[in-house]
């Protein structure tokens, strides 16, 4: 007999349709589709024939790996099927698109929403805000100019994948802001993901902001 999951039932993909991060041709790649509910352990099928070429595909206790690097640019889809110890099951389309280059260079408008912060924080929960911003390459990082709506500003960041990470510092309502990026590209004009920041008041008493967090949205506005 199968291990009851934390909630017992039927098997369950986060979405019937998943869109997985962007892949570049020769690049590593490495990701996992994974299923709650049901009862382990659980067995993956899928249309393997169909899944880029240069990427293989590794059933896990929890999900299927999907790793390797992609030899051929294109738009691929296939169903993932998990079956439970039980028998029950569940399908999921899984997409996927391959670039030849993933290439980050040009203008960008940034669109954060703020989701937590203190009293202390120049950023209010449920505040959204729209910076135009730059992006160049400079050596192995990449520099986010214009964050805060300051041409100034700058956040070096870097590319792992379809991942990229900024961070940097600078000031704000007479104190200073460090951020943190964490975007993912699900195509080649659009990333979202989380920013984490804290602000420090200079040379004031009293609290400082501190683990705030807002998601995020970065769309191409320009070559």
């Amino acid at each position: 007999m199968g291990t009851p999951v934390p909630d017992p039932g039927v098997p369950a993909f986060s979405a019937d349709r998943i869109t997985l991060p962007l892949a570049a041709v020769d690049e590593p790649y490495e990701r996992i589709v994974s299923a709650v509910g049901g009862w382990r352990p659980y067995v993956w099928s899928g249309d393997i024939p169909v899944v880029p070429w240069g990427l293989s595909f590794d059933p896990m206790e929890d999900g299927v790996r999907i790793y390797g690097r992609p030899t051929r640019s294109g738009a691929y889809s296939f169903d993932l099927t998990v079956t439970d110890d039980r028998g029950a099951t569940a399908t999921a389309t899984v997409s996927l698109l391959v670039v030849d280059v993933i290439d980050l260079w040009g203008f960008w408008s940034l669109q954060l929403d703020v989701t937590e912060a203190n009293a202390a924080c120049p950023l209010s929960p449920g505040e959204e805000i729209t910076y135009p911003v730059t992006i160049r390459s400079s050596g192995p990082y990449w520099r986010l100019t214009g964050f805060g709506g300051d041409p100034t500003s700058l956040l070096l960041g870097v590319r792992e994948g379809a991942d990229v990470f900024f961070n940097g510092a600078y000031s704000e309502a007479g104190g200073t802001l460090v951020v943190s990026l964490n975007l993912t590209l699900y195509e080649p004009a659009e990333m979202v993901g989380r920013m984490t920041f804290d602000w420090d008041a200079d040379g004031r008493d009293g609290p400082d902001c501190s683990a705030g967090r807002a998601s995020i949205l970065v769309t191409r506005t320009g070559p």
